[in-house]
């Protein structure tokens, strides 16, 4: 008795089964969208509890990436070290120019060099 249930459910389990499985890329592809509303939504109501801006053009804006700096528009000039774990650094930002300690504890700027001459290298 039991060995014939067991054949009648092997006979209809391959019966209901085909050769190459059917996958329901429509099932799939709409609960992946059911997962993206649900998390923008989850989003925009947290925003909107933060006392956040919420609007589709504040969104937007801060998905944008800045366009990359140029270069030289931040540059170390001169990097000296103190101690084992502090330096003084000459810092170029445009054409101005900062004296700045660096520490474990964080940076500090010590003076604004826009009024000294920057120094000439030697020539070859």
């Amino acid at each position: 008795m039991l060995i014939s249930n067991l054949t009648t459910i092997a006979l209809a389990a391959s019966t209901y089964q085909s050769s190459t499985p059917a996958i329901p890329w429509a099932r799939i592809v709409l609960a992946f969208l059911v997962c993206i509303a649900f998390a923008v939504g989850a989003i925009l109501w947290l925003r909107a509890r933060q006392g956040l801006p919420s609007d589709a053009k504040t969104l937007l804006g801060q998905l944008r990436l800045a366009p990359p700096a140029s270069p030289q528009a931040l540059a170390v000039e001169h990097r000296l070290r103190t101690t084992a774990t502090g330096q003084i650094v000459i810092l170029r930002c445009g054409e101005r120019r900062y004296l700045i300690h660096l520490c474990p504890q964080g940076a500090q700027m010590i003076d604004r060099l826009d009024d000294l001459p920057a120094e000439e290298e030697p020539a070859p």
